[in-house]
């Protein structure tokens, strides 16, 4: 099966494809994944962006259900994250999603070694202000 991410970053990075750690690592990642997204059409006037663009999916032959499946799974994922922004600022006593964000701060730690195989971790920890 070949169904390789295409320059939006959708679709599927084979073990080893990719390098989050190029100076620290001597391989590849050791890990695959499969991107999807929102699914746009080629034509949109926004495809430029990053991130932001068609998917890329296996044949019906070669895995039966597959986008149908990681379609529903998104849709459901999507509604999660959607529920928690309305319901947050509800349970910190927040008066709307706009008050979480201006309140919140990212700030990236990293660490780790890469040694392993696997890049050295970013983590995105949320500061309440």
């Amino acid at each position: 099966m070949k169904v390789l991410r295409n320059k939006q970053h959708r679709g599927y990075t084979p073990l080893f494809d990719e390098h989050l750690d190029p100076v620290n690592q001597i391989n590849g990642d050791y890990k695959e994944g499969y991107y999807i997204g929102i699914e746009v059409p080629e034509n949109d006037p926004n495809l430029e962006k990053l991130l932001y663009g068609p998917n890329v999916w296996p044949t019906a032959d070669i895995l039966t259900g597959w986008r149908e499946t990681m379609e529903k799974y998104h849709r459901e994922a999507l509604l999660v994250v959607f529920g928690s922004l309305v319901l947050l600022p509800r349970i910190l006593d927040l008066r709307s999603s706009e008050e979480l964000v201006a309140r919140a701060r990212v700030e990236f730690v990293s660490g780790g070694s890469s040694q392993s195989g696997f890049a050295r971790a970013s983590a995105c920890i949320w500061f309440w202000t």
